[in-house]
């Protein structure tokens, strides 16, 4: 039966709290086989720490949510994190908004300038190309799990129709499309006599069009693929 559990490390005081709750759990091999999931306290001589509560309970993971939750509040931020060796607390959404917010921005800026890198089964991140037969973009397996969860829907975008404000708003901008027959370019007024408004046609060479054929042929490919593995 599912458990929460709560021990203390007798060296600094500091408390941990947890639960069990896989299909084969059971109170009673609570450190005996089974000693938590920090690998800090795996680490440790099982002797310096003290079993303090185990109490099976259907809800052992919502309990333990709301426990941490509400010691969270009791304590503070810095006095919580002073006596727990609890480090998961964000998965249960306890850390404020703002805590998670600063974490995401200093991960941000650690992988700027990082890029998806394939070999075509493989895939990592790297500023430069990791070596020869390296390119740019994801696996072919990770696209087709994608047109897998795909198929079939609508997309969210797809009829939708922008209100009276919006279309205000981008009238406001006031850019429109200007071309003279060989280029074109946005600008608020007409640039020049031999300039007219709307977008130039500017027909595809045989390469262009062989890559987007292929392309389209790839996801058709995957599309295909995705539909027959239901």
């Amino acid at each position: 039966m599912k458990y929460f559990y709560k021990i203390r490390e007798k060296t600094t005081g500091k408390y941990y709290v947890g639960c069990r709750w896989c299909k084969d759990a059971d109170h009673n091999d609570f450190w005996v086989t089974y000693f938590t999931s920090s690998n800090y306290i795996k680490d440790q001589p099982k002797e310096n720490f003290e079993v303090l509560r185990v109490e099976a309970r259907e809800d052992a993971r919502e309990y333990e949510a709301r426990y941490l939750k509400k010691a969270y509040g009791l304590l503070g931020r810095e006095r919580f994190f002073e006596l727990m060796i609890n480090r998961h607390c964000i998965d249960f959404g306890i850390v404020p908004d703002e805590v998670i917010s600063r974490r995401a921005k200093k991960a941000a800026k650690t992988m700027t300038g990082y890029r998806c890198w394939t070999n075509g089964t493989e895939m990592t991140k790297a500023k430069e190309c990791p070596g020869e037969g390296w390119y740019r973009g994801f696996p072919e397996s990770r696209n087709a799990k994608i047109a897998k969860t795909l198929t079939g829907k609508t997309s969210a975008i797809k009829g939708m129709k922008y209100s009276e404000e919006t279309k205000a708003a981008r009238r406001a901008i006031g850019l429109k499309f200007w071309n003279n027959g060989v280029t074109m370019t946005q600008a608020a007024e007409c640039p020049g006599p031999d300039w007219k408004p709307g977008m130039l046609f500017i027909p595809k060479s045989a390469e262009h069009r062989a890559k987007i054929a292929e392309g389209r042929r790839r996801w058709a490919e995957q599309r295909r693929l995705a539909q027959g593995n239901k």
